[in-house]
């Protein structure tokens, strides 16, 4: 009887105790890409404490694990592991429920196939990778945000109509972001004069200069409209560059790195100039009267170790 009762008993599912459910993201606490990513992890986290502190899901309390992969790219500040593979092995290893909130298109593909392998599924990655989208092939895997591709449709076919006739160029970053972005514009039948794409390692070892060349060649041809398909730290650079060269096209920035608050921080003290930028938010907008607005700051006010 023992025997056949333990023989139909249900396997264990890794991460899950009677009392606690363990997940894990790998994110850019450091390096190039942690400016305005840095936090999205932390209040994640901050949310997952006070669902703690009001009982748990279904009794269970969330134990959010959170490795600092520097977005993979070493260099900038990296004070954390920038191999995605080996932590999220790590990951896997504790046992993880799941991976939640991991961040980036390179990082998060370089992983798809070992945590399909391993049975763990890839929840909410923040990327609007058209990667995320391959039920067939990853059923585990779910992004959160808006494509690329789509968003980059509906700010084309803004430009369209409002910019007829000018030229658009395009920088954007050497990956899925980039590629997905152009796709978009591409498919709404803006074809820009100029293309250039950025590593994010050449960032890292070039610094704002990296981006001069790109910033000259749109300026000598005339292009009236730029389209950024970046990370805040390459928006600072083209911003910047553009502003050293007195060329001021009309800008459109994807909202990955659009965010004011992290790109006005290198303009401090001077006229930022992405203010009159063409951009797009996936999120509903928040008045001080909002009550998601007012339930996040009473969150984020409890947790004292992110947000002292």
């Amino acid at each position: 009887m023992t025997g056949s009762v333990a023989a139909q008993a249900a396997p264990a599912t890794p991460g899950v105790t009677a009392s606690q459910v363990t997940i894990g993201a790998t994110v850019p606490l450091t390096g190039i890409a942690a400016t305005g990513y840095s936090e999205v992890a932390k209040a994640a986290n901050a949310v997952f404490s006070w669902v703690n502190h009001h009982g748990g899901v279904n009794g269970r309390r969330i134990n959010y694990i959170i490795k600092d992969d520097c977005y993979g790219t070493p260099g900038f500040g990296c004070t954390g592991n920038p191999n995605t593979v080996q932590l999220t092995k790590e990951l896997i290893q504790t046992p993880v429920f799941a991976t939640v909130g991991s961040l980036g298109t390179p990082t998060q593909d370089s992983v798809r196939t070992l945590l399909k392998s391993a049975g763990v599924p890839q929840l909410f990655v923040n990327s609007g990778s058209k990667d995320w989208n391959n039920p067939r092939q990853y059923p585990g895997l779910f992004g959160w945000q808006t494509s690329y591709t789509v968003e980059s449709k509906i700010i084309g076919t803004y430009l369209k109509a409002h910019y007829k006739g000018q030229k658009i160029c395009f920088l954007g970053q050497n990956d899925d972001f980039g590629a997905n972005g152009l796709l978009g514009l591409r498919d709404v039948g803006i074809n820009p004069t100029d293309v250039a794409m950025y590593d994010v390692a050449g960032l890292v070892t070039g610094g704002a200069g990296y981006f001069t060349p790109f910033i000259q060649k749109f300026q000598s041809d005339g292009c009236t409209v730029v389209y950024l398909d970046t990370i805040p730290q390459a928006t600072d650079a083209a911003l910047g560059n553009a502003e050293a060269l007195s060329y001021k096209p009309q800008w459109a920035i994807s909202s990955v790195g659009a965010d004011p608050t992290t790109v006005g921080l290198a303009f401090a003290g001077k006229p930022d100039p992405e203010v009159g930028a063409i951009s797009f938010s996936y999120l509903p907008a928040s008045t001080a009267a909002n009550q998601w607005r007012s339930w996040m700051r009473k969150i984020l006010a409890a947790d004292k170790t992110d947000f002292p």
